[in-house]
């Protein structure tokens, strides 16, 4: 990740969503894998990256992510918020995430408890930053797949009547 921190990078109250019309994202095993459907690239994380998404994609705000990693991750001051940054920055600048509103509800707030929350980790392991990989070799396949052809309400939906 070699992106630059934007002027938001230390508003611990910036909150995100994933714009679902553009974006499908799914978590594998551990791994992170999103797809942007309007370019064909796809991206995968694990680890610490794979959680950052999760945690980011039910409209936490900063402040709550920084604090649930560092809850579950042993890091040194200011290393989980940094890696947040370049993060996100990526994140916007690939038109993966988009950020809200601070007046809008976050994503899931219909009272469901326990939404994009990550069971402990016992030991807690040691923080370790990890890459976002971009992949372009399916961009072709993928734009001529109608999957892309979504609608407000993301995909996949079975159609009506089938």
């Amino acid at each position: 990740m070699e992106a630059k921190p934007s002027a938001w990078a230390h508003d611990e109250a910036l909150r995100l969503t994933v714009p679902i019309s553009r974006v499908a994202a799914d978590n594998v095993e551990g791994e992170a894998v999103i797809v942007n459907l309007d370019t064909g690239a796809y991206y995968t994380t694990e680890g610490a990256g794979c959680d950052a998404w999760q945690l980011l994609a039910t409209g936490r705000t900063l402040g709550e992510v920084i604090t649930l990693l560092g809850d579950r991750y042993a890091a040194a001051d200011g290393e989980i918020q940094e890696y947040l940054q370049l993060l996100i920055t990526t994140f916007l600048a690939e038109g993966l995430m988009v950020v809200l509103d601070p007046d809008d509800p976050a994503p899931g707030d219909d009272g469901t408890e326990g939404a994009g929350e990550l069971p402990p980790l016992e030991p807690r392991p040691s923080f370790e930053p990890a890459d976002l990989v971009s992949y372009s070799d399916m961009k072709g396949l993928l734009l001529l797949d109608p999957v892309h052809e979504v609608d407000a309400r993301g995909w996949p939906h079975a159609a009506a009547g089938g």
